[in-house]
This record gives structure tokens, C-alpha cells and sequence, in this order.
């Protein structure tokens, strides 16, 4: 088995919230911890827990939601970086703006998102389009490419499976 490896997680809602994606990050993240790996969700949910079945929860502050809400949590991160700094993987859950632009300071992470769903109905062509852009089999190919060693590749392929 390799080295375990820290995860960051990143999902709008969290534990205590309940529903799919809350569910999903969960599930996920236990099994992840569950074979010696380190799994840390930041999230915008409120709650006092900071730990269940041993995955980290960091709680981003609530603030009034509008136009700047990007802003915001674009400073917050830059402000806890040592988040994304001390990961291995930074996974997304629908989330992938709270990323975007550390991707650009910190090319050498590994990356990536998943998307849940579309928020409206019917999804127009340009969204299809544009989340097709990061699929996982593109995601693959780029892990692949990067000459990623053979454990964390197969990592990877194990949470790739948990996903489906």
C-alpha cells in the first residue's frame, strides 16, 4: 500500500447537513481514511463538530452571501493556503471555484472536480460542454501524463471506483 496521502476536500454543504453530496464527501472520505489516508473537508456548513469517524472539518466563517461571495473565499483560502499546501490531492465537489485560482500558484497539485448535477433545468449545450471539460477520464489522462507513481495512480483508480 502507498504512503498515505493528505486529501482536501472541498464542499459547499458538510456534516450536519444532509444530502447527496454531503452524503457522497462523506462515504468517501470515511474509506479514505478507513485505508490510512488523511482527509480534511472544508466546507461552508455551520456545525460544532471538527472531526467525524476521523475526517477533518474545517468550517469557513459565515459571511453575507452575494456578488463578493467568491471574493471571499478566495481570501479565506489565501489566508489557511497551508491547507493546500500540505495536500497531495485537492478534490471538488461542485465547488471547483474555491480552487481555480490557487491552480495557477500551486500548478504542481493534483486537482480535481466532481460535478453532482446541474443546478437548472434544461442544461444548456455551453455547460455540458464546459463540465465535460473536466471529466474524470480527462483527469485520468492528465494523472497519467504527469508521471504520478504507481501507488498514488492506483489511488486515484480506487476513488474513482467509490465514486461510481
Amino acid at each position: 500500500m502507498p504512503e498515505y496521502m493528505k486529501i482536501l476536500f472541498l464542499a459547499r454543504r458538510f456534516y450536519p447537513d444532509i444530502g447527496g453530496v454531503e452524503t457522497h464527501v462523506y462515504e468517501v472520505g470515511k474509506i479514505l481514511v478507513k485505508n490510512g489516508h488523511k482527509v480534511t473537508v472544508v466546507t461552508q456548513s455551520q456545525g460544532k463538530e471538527n472531526e467525524i469517524d476521523g475526517i477533518k472539518i474545517i468550517r469557513i466563517p459565515e459571511f453575507k452571501k452575494g456578488k463578493v461571495e467568491k471574493f471571499y473565499i478566495w481570501k479565506w483560502f489565501l489566508e489557511n493556503r497551508k491547507l493546500i499546501e500540505s495536500a497531495k490531492i485537492i478534490h471538488a465537489h461542485d465547488v471547483y471555484f474555491w480552487y481555480m485560482p490557487f491552480r495557477f500558484i500551486y500548478p504542481e497539485k493534483f486537482s480535481y472536480i466532481t460535478f453532482h448535477g446541474f443546478e437548472k433545468f434544461p442544461v444548456s449545450r455551453k455547460e455540458i460542454l464546459v463540465r465535460n471539460k473536466f471529466t474524470t477520464a480527462d483527469l485520468m489522462a492528465r494523472f497519467e501524463r504527469d508521471n504520478y507513481d504507481e501507488g498514488n495512480y492506483n489511488l486515484l483508480k480506487d476513488i474513482m471506483l467509490i465514486m461510481d
